[in-house]
């Protein structure tokens, strides 16, 4: 599953001139895990392999340095220029290749801006009826006038630290939340855990997603990225089965 979403996302992002990926040790549960290498050309990728296996337990606190620790470690040695512009987002935040211009002016008009995207659950075609809001961008010049800002903390703390930069620009991304495969759920009870959310499990039959999401089948169609709509052996498997026939 991260490695299909690791290709959607540097297929559709083929207009980014350097990528910076992040890898942690461990899990967020704290586990040790194998560092895969993405596969791209040397001269197109720093990868940056950060040891979380310092911090020990399984408290909620503790997994959250792990991921601060992680997203942190993105900026780390860089040189800011004040054009560079600089666009954060988890693995399964998918940034359109069609949302390149509205990023790079926005960001530049701004300095900062967050994208509000689709949001959906389990399967690629199974949509809640909020956006999501968590991918940013920023300036090299914002960045540098803002050594405070981390990166998790511009991601987590986003309406404290930056205040009057609240700029939530809609774009034609997916967010691909709790995606997996047909019906292996292992990855949903895993989350849950994860999240410590004990109500609004994954239900399949009444198409309930977490906290009691309601979910909503629709057809995987132009609006969707490209390499989805060329690979469906690949994405058949995490589209909602009542609907493959019009997948």
């Amino acid at each position: 599953m991260e490695s299909d979403l690791l290709q959607l996302k540097l297929l559709e992002g083929d207009f980014v001139d350097q990528w910076i990926i992040s890898q942690a040790t461990t899990t967020f549960r704290g586990h040790r895990r194998t560092i895969c290498y993405p596969d791209l050309p040397s001269n197109k990728i720093t990868h940056r392999v950060v040891d979380t296996s310092q911090i020990r337990g399984q408290r909620i606190r503790r997994c959250r340095r792990r991921n601060a620790l992680q997203r942190n470690a993105l900026l780390e040695g860089l040189h800011l220029e004040d054009d560079d512009i600089f666009i954060f987002s988890d693995l399964d935040e998918i940034i359109r290749k069609k949302d390149r211009n509205i990023v790079v002016n926005e960001t530049e008009k701004h300095g900062f801006v967050f994208f509000s995207m689709r949001y959906y659950f389990i399967k690629i075609n199974l949509i809640g009826p909020k956006q999501w809001i968590g991918p940013f961008a920023a300036t090299g010049k914002f960045l540098r006038e803002h050594p405070d800002y981390t990166v998790n903390k511009l991601r987590v703390q986003r309406k404290r630290a930056v205040k009057g930069f609240m700029k939530h620009i809609p774009i034609s991304g997916q967010h691909f939340s709790w995606l997996c495969p047909w019906d292996d759920d292992r990855l949903i009870k895993m989350k849950n855990r994860n999240n410590s959310w004990e109500r609004g499990k994954w239900n399949q039959d009444r198409l309930i997603g977490p906290k009691g999401t309601p979910l909503t089948p629709v057809p995987v169609d132009h609006t969707f990225p490209e390499t989805i709509r060329a690979n469906p052996r690949i994405w058949d498997k995490y589209t909602y089965e009542a609907i493959q026939g019009t997948c």
